[in-house]
């Protein structure tokens, strides 16, 4: 059965449904069980690509690129640990869930939460050391308020194919968005290159969360976001 629900992943990827049906909880359940599989499987792959290449840079006796990667955890040794729990298992879910799935029903309550959640988290990522952390809130608020205000349709009339277009540009931003995880002062091509790569998870994994927010609901896709995160901070948490 779990095999089956990870094909429906896959058909997912390649021909995305918009259409959101009211399931049971255990039909959800399963539906968020078969993706998260499925992103462990492929992030498993990613691990096993990565690890090879170190390896072969460490026979050559040569510097491996991929070792601006780490920079990150070691910025995090540096914050509290609550504070790295609530950011990446309760704030960090919400916002990016809102910011890049909670539109793909194309309604117009949850457009205007994604307007909002948008404008607050790349005011965040970009202008956060030019601006007020409550001067970019108010901001997100009033684009909010405007974008309910714009649309007029309970529900937008958007073309299949520009809905698949904006899921394929949602998932490919919201990996690229986590380039700022890396503090990386000298950009070059190869450095380029090595950060892609490293936000390849971010990808695989905006693809089944998009996948759980469609058929679940953006409560379940949330959740799940939780879930992951937890699991990857797991070895600061526990660590000393």
């Amino acid at each position: 059965m779990r095999k089956i629900l990870e094909s429906e992943v896959y058909l997912f990827l390649l021909n995305p449904k918009f259409v959101v049906h009211e399931l049971p909880f255990l039909e959800k359940y399963k539906n968020l069980k078969a993706a998260f599989f499925l992103n462990v499987r492929m992030l498993l792959v990613w691990g096993i690509i990565l690890a090879f290449i170190s390896l072969v840079f460490s026979m050559m006796e040569v510097s491996s690129p991929f070792s601006i990667l780490s920079q990150r955890f070691r910025s995090l040794k540096e914050l509290p640990k609550l504070n790295v729990f609530l950011f990446a298992v309760v704030l960090a879910p919400l916002i990016e869930e809102l910011t890049f799935r909670g539109f793909l029903v194309f309604t117009r309550f949850m457009v205007g939460l994604s307007a909002g959640a948008f404008t607050y988290s790349f005011g965040q990522v970009l202008l956060h050391p030019y601006l007020s952390r409550y001067f970019i809130i108010v901001t997100a608020f009033v684009v909010l308020c405007i974008t309910l205000l714009v649309l007029k349709e309970d529900r937008l009339k958007i073309s299949l194919r520009t809905k698949r277009r904006l899921l394929y540009f949602s998932c490919t931003l919201f990996a690229l968005v986590h380039i700022s995880n890396y503090d990386v002062s000298n950009v070059s091509v190869g450095v380029t290159l090595v950060l892609l790569f490293a936000v390849i998870p971010q990808g695989v994994t905006g693809i089944c969360l998009s996948f759980v927010r469609l058929k679940n609901g953006i409560a379940w896709s949330i959740f799940y976001h939780s879930i992951f995160n937890l699991i990857c901070i797991i070895p600061f948490l526990l660590g000393h």
